[in-house]
């Protein structure tokens, strides 16, 4: 499956590389430069998977620069919002397991208390309704 969408994005890029004056299309520099942004591949890599030049690729990446530099940010933010996730998946695995030992704790001294008013009748828990007045 990855390789039919590999291979599908790889052919709209080829249709889509160069326009009719011979020059790449926008598009095509801005992919890119997207695909650079991720930090996946270097500039090397990236020229030579899209038959482009090493240097075409730093014009591209100086005159398209603030485009790049957004590309990069939001790939930060991405990754920090899957930190973010992983941050919270484990506090909250962390509250779980401390509600779980909080609802073992009641449960014991619950029976604690069953047996001191039972076997040593022991009135520790207060009888509920309303208050008697004294008068």
């Amino acid at each position: 499956m990855e390789d039919k969408k590999s291979n599908s994005r790889d052919n709209i890029l080829e249709k889509h590389k160069i326009n009719r004056h011979g020059n790449y299309h926008r598009s095509f520099r801005l992919i890119l430069l997207r695909e650079l942004s991720k930090g996946e591949a270097s500039m090397e890599e990236l020229a030579k998977k899209y038959g482009v030049k090493y240097s075409t690729l730093a014009v591209w990446k100086s005159t398209f620069k603030e485009e790049y530099e957004q590309y990069k940010l939001l790939t930060i933010m991405k990754q920090k919002k899957q930190l973010n996730k992983q941050e919270l998946l484990a506090e909250n695995e962390r509250l779980q397991k401390a509600l779980e030992h909080a609802l073992l704790k009641n449960r014991a001294l619950e029976t604690l208390i069953d047996v001191a008013e039972e076997e040593l009748n022991i009135q520790v828990r207060k009888k509920s309704g309303p208050k008697q007045s004294k008068g």
